[in-house]
């Protein structure tokens, strides 16, 4: 099976801020006062850093022309206010670090959100540079010193297009700074494009988690929902070969056992009845306990809103299968929760179980917070995560002012 190659390239995020440090010494200064890293400086600007033993050799650059950059960012943004959107676009001058992840590809992002809120106290914004994406500043400061690492959703942009046949193309920016091809899905409808995105974001998790080896490879298998095996092609018809895209890979389905042992692939539009009918989209037991950890990190969030009985708060909780070796062992299941008692929820349930019988929509459950893996606030109009907790902070700020 051979192999698609790709060079990994560095990481780059790019700190934004009105007032930066004004010189290396100074940076210097704040990353050899962490208690958490061990630095070594190779020359100006080059660090070997070692956090959570292990080494990572870290570029720090001051960066003009910022503006001049903002064209490429794309795609799924987080949200900025007024003030840090302005400075964004006036300002000239940030300061990039550069990484090259080692295989553990969240903690590598961990550390380098880390890295830049550490050298630069008083950010606006991070641009990373190779997912082509911004990042707001409280995210970034909660995500760094988080105990869990930050949401795969960051570390890999989605952007999708409308071409001017009316076909949507779905493609990815940041899987090659971690050696891995770009990925796109394109030729279906533009009118069902919410089909196939979260199909590209579960094979997008997959690839950061490690379930589909050091490399994506061509003619590999995967599955990403039930019934149909997934494969990648390297695209001849790029749509733009000169903007980043050269090396995608196109994601087609086998349509069965049959089309697999002769080759024969299809285009991905053959999943459409079943993407329609609410699929399970496999999603790894490594992401699923690092959701947990936050959800569990961030509880405390949650119970100004319970109190108030206007807002909405809902929480999963992962349960026990019926069939644990046919089904795996928890299903995921959402609940609108009425109270919470000692960390005990009691809940009503929001949606059908497939691999539970005893239990069904509309029952009212009591459940331990040790069950918990996500939660939803819905507040003024905004759903509210444990991923998102910094639009609290954003929405405080506006109401203030």
């Amino acid at each position: 099976m051979e192999e698609s190659k790709i060079n990994k390239k560095k990481s780059s995020l790019v700190g934004v801020s009105n007032n930066l440090p004004e010189n290396l010494d100074i940076i210097e200064t704040y990353l050899k006062d962490s208690l958490e890293l061990k630095v070594n400086k190779i020359k100006e600007g080059i660090y070997n850093i070692q956090w959570e033993g292990k080494e990572f050799e870290v570029f720090i650059y001051y960066l003009n022309d910022i503006n001049g950059c903002l064209h490429n960012f794309i795609g799924r943004n987080q949200y900025l206010n007024e003030k840090d959107l302005n400075i964004l676009k006036e300002i000239e001058e940030g300061i990039e670090i550069e990484i090259e992840y080692n295989e553990d590809l969240l903690s590598s992002f961990h550390l380098h959100l880390k890295l830049i809120d550490l050298i630069i106290p008083d950010l606006n914004a991070v641009l990373d540079m190779s997912s082509f994406s911004i990042l707001n500043k409280e995210w970034v400061k909660i995500a760094s010193r988080s105990i869990i690492t930050p949401s795969p959703d960051y570390l890999v942009n989605i952007h999708g297009v409308a071409m001017e046949d009316e076909t949507g193309w779905y493609h990815t920016h940041g899987l090659e700074r971690f050696g891995f091809n770009e990925v796109e899905i394109k030729g279906f409808p533009c009118e069902d494009g919410q089909l196939y995105y979260p199909l590209l974001d579960t094979f997008i998790k997959n690839i950061i988690n490690g379930n589909l080896g050091e490399k994506l490879k061509e003619k590999e298998v995967f599955w990403g929902i039930q019934n149909y095996p997934l494969t990648l092609i390297k695209d001849e018809n790029s749509i733009e070969k000169e903007e980043h895209h050269e090396n995608n890979l196109e994601i087609k389905v086998y349509a069965s056992e049959e089309d697999y042992s002769n080759g024969i692939i299809s285009d991905i539009t053959l999943l459409k009845n079943d993407l329609e009918n609410n699929p399970i989209f496999y999603i790894s037991d490594e992401e699923t306990n690092r959701m947990s950890i936050l959800a569990k990190e961030r509880e405390y969030i949650l119970f100004p809103f319970l109190e108030n009985k206007n807002r909405k708060v809902l929480i999963k909780f992962g349960l026990d299968t019926d069939n644990p070796e046919k089904d795996g062992e928890k299903e995921h299941l959402w609940f609108d929760i009425i109270e919470e008692n000692n960390k005990i929820y009691k809940g009503i349930l929001i949606n059908a179980p497939y691999f539970i019988k005893n239990i069904k929509e509309g029952d009212i459950l009591e459940i331990s917070r040790e069950k918990m893996t996500d939660w939803i606030i819905y507040y003024n109009e905004e759903k509210i995560t444990p991923d998102t907790i910094f639009l609290l902070k954003e929405m405080e700020k506006n109401t203030i002012n």
